[in-house]
């Protein structure tokens, strides 16, 4: 979004970061990034996702496209042996960016998409993010382990071991869209 952002072509590329205990929280989490659909996804397409794709529950966080669904997207956490999923209910519309944020926090799950919450979860039996294991790491753009490859571009990811708020989240998506208006008007 600011010059830096990755395309991914939905078949083969992706950027890896390996398995590191710095992004691993367990009782407090923030995703966020900005992202561009290019269209059509496949099936499960991942934005981003941390830890093993392979068995349920899927890895600590991840956030995928629905099934073979283009525009609605899902806030996955998992805990030891279960997974917990959140709907953004929104359309991602072709060409167009987003700012994307999931919290987690004493046992609620939170989606926002441009600085509004759009959807939450409290399960009950959901007490820490779990299920890392010693070998995979993030993904952007597809999982680690190479599989389920998103279209469309991806920028200013950021990963923090607390559940940042509410007006937190806006006023970030906020700051980032006024900076590149400024940077606009000082070019133009």
């Amino acid at each position: 979004k600011l010059g830096n952002a990755r395309s991914f072509n939905g078949v083969n590329q992706r950027i890896t970061v390996p398995n590191n205990v710095t992004l691993q929280p367990t009782s407090q989490l923030t995703v966020s990034y900005w992202f561009k659909n290019s269209g059509i996804q496949k099936d499960w397409a991942t934005v981003l996702g941390y830890g093993q794709s392979s068995a349920a529950p899927w890895g600590p966080y991840n956030f995928q496209f629905s099934g073979s669904s283009n525009t609605d997207t899902y806030f996955h956490l998992a805990a030891t042996s279960t997974d917990y999923s959140v709907p953004a209910n929104f359309s991602f519309a072709t060409g167009t960016w987003a700012y994307i944020t999931g919290t987690y926090s004493t046992g609620t799950l939170r989606y926002y998409v441009n600085g509004i919450q759009r959807s939450s979860w409290t399960p009950g039996s959901f007490t820490s993010i779990g299920n890392y294991d010693a070998s995979n790491g993030l993904g952007i753009g597809a999982t680690y382990t190479n599989a389920n490859h998103t279209s469309g571009t991806i920028d200013e990811v950021r990963i923090d071991n607390t559940a940042r708020s509410a007006p937190w989240i806006h006023i970030a998506q906020e700051s980032r869209i006024n900076f590149i208006n400024i940077n606009r008007l000082k070019s133009g």
